[in-house]
């Protein structure tokens, strides 16, 4: 069985760090994610693709929260489009028309949604803000926009 060429990166970067995270993550200055974007870009560039990757994962902190330029701007830098698949992670209460419009357009097909549990004393005790009616309406947008879901509950 053939293997598959996977490119992973994070986005460090949360609104709250949740209890339960054991990611190198946590809550830092916007111009921190600029810097951050930035550097990305330039390391993906430097790096000599010996082949180019059938998929690519965008893993947390938050990477939901990330700007639609940056994401499109790291996206760009990465070689072989379109990808097998191209999955980001998603927060609950992250999603917007308009992000689910951009990440779709920028490749992504498939946002992991990071819900954990719909049970209210579980959700607030990992730190979480989400309730069950934010999660039914970013399944809706996510939906709407053609995108692929995976949930972690």
């Amino acid at each position: 069985m053939k293997s598959w060429r996977v490119f992973t990166f994070s986005f460090p970067f949360c609104a709250q760090k949740c209890t339960y995270c054991n990611f190198a993550s946590g809550v830092f200055p916007r111009s921190l994610q600029d810097e951050y974007q930035t550097a990305l870009v330039a390391e993906i560039r430097a790096y000599l693709f010996e082949w180019s990757p059938e998929t690519v994962y965008l893993g947390g902190g938050t990477p939901s929260s990330m700007n639609p330029e940056a994401l499109e701007a790291i996206l760009a830098a990465i070689p072989g489009r379109p990808w097998r698949e191209a999955t980001l992670e998603a927060s609950p209460g992250t999603i917007t028309a308009e992000r689910a419009a951009a990440w779709r357009s920028s490749g992504i097909d498939r946002v992991s949604l990071g819900v954990q549990s719909f049970v209210p004393e579980e959700i607030a005790a990992t730190g979480r803000k989400h309730t069950a009616d934010i999660v039914a309406s970013d399944l809706e947008t996510l939906r709407s926009a053609g995108s692929r879901i995976s949930t972690s509950i």
